[in-house]
């Protein structure tokens, strides 16, 4: 029910908590190994591969909540935008915008097709008003089970 809905969003929202502290400590662990790789020399071998070891764990740590992103749908023009420098942000503002303009467009066309059959009805009901008035009973009795469904 509800409330275990309620608990399988709580797990989950911990599951996502937990891998985004799990990246952060391997960002930093990245970091340690460019500084440890930029000023390596013989001494710093076993710090290397301590860091090396640390990373790998990291990494392994980080892949175990993977689950609690299954459900995410992040769009691929999303990502590309992203990798190319874009603003999420942004992507996501632009696609409002795109979104809202499709819209305005699909709007106009329905009035459009809507003032076209209202002016070819009133032309087919001037040359035959009687299939007319039986096409609209139809209408409005295919309108009235539809509604009472």
């Amino acid at each position: 029910g509800i409330q275990g809905h309620a608990v399988v969003s709580r797990v989950m929202e911990q599951a996502r908590l937990a891998t985004l502290s799990s990246l952060k400590e391997l960002l930093w662990k990245v970091y340690e190994l460019e500084e440890t790789v930029r000023a390596f020399g013989p001494s710093s071998q076993p710090v290397l591969e301590d860091r090396l070891l640390g990373f790998l764990s990291g990494a392994k740590e980080l892949s175990n909540n993977t689950w609690a992103f299954n459900e995410l749908k992040i769009p691929v023009d999303l990502l590309r935008f992203v990798d190319e420098g874009g603003n999420p942000d942004q992507f996501t503002a632009d696609t409002f915008r795109a979104c809202l303009r499709d819209n305005q467009a699909a709007k106009g066309k329905v009035a459009a097709v809507s003032g076209l059959r209202s002016a070819l009805l009133a032309e087919l009901e001037e040359v035959s008003p009687q299939e007319v008035a039986e096409y609209k009973s139809i209408v409005k009795a295919a309108k009235e089970q539809a509604a009472s469904r």
